[in-house]
């Protein structure tokens, strides 16, 4: 499985990276510090699960789930945010983010979406 992991944050995308690979050992992962950046690795990789921070300079996570979204790709995305806004995280949800994941990551929450990508 290709991973895109998006993070302005170099420590969170590697905190993010650990966690995944406590369930999906071999798993290709791929990195981008932006959404600008995301969008360019999308074209380029075609990962087969994006996990995108919220909070970005250049073009948030939720102006690239809308962009992905847009362009008709159907590729898993998961929101890694810190937000608890309700109101904002259903937003994220019908702009089209498959799952929700609060950080600091709980393992049990990423194993169940891990084991909903599976099935």
């Amino acid at each position: 499985m290709k991973i895109l992991l998006v993070d302005d944050s170099r420590v969170a995308r590697c905190a993010v990276r650990k966690s995944i690979e406590l369930f999906l050992p071999d798993a290709t992962f791929i990195e981008a510090d932006d959404g600008k950046s995301a969008w360019q690795a999308i074209d380029d990789e075609t990962p087969d699960l994006i996990f995108t921070d919220w909070y970005m300079d250049s073009m948030s996570g939720l102006d690239l789930i809308i962009s992905i979204r847009g362009s008709g790709n159907q590729t898993k995305v998961c929101m890694v945010t810190s937000e608890t806004n309700t109101q904002r995280l259903n937003m994220a949800r019908s702009c089209g983010a498959d799952y929700i994941l609060s950080k600091p990551i709980q393992l049990e929450e990423l194993k169940v979406i891990i084991d909903n990508l599976r099935q």
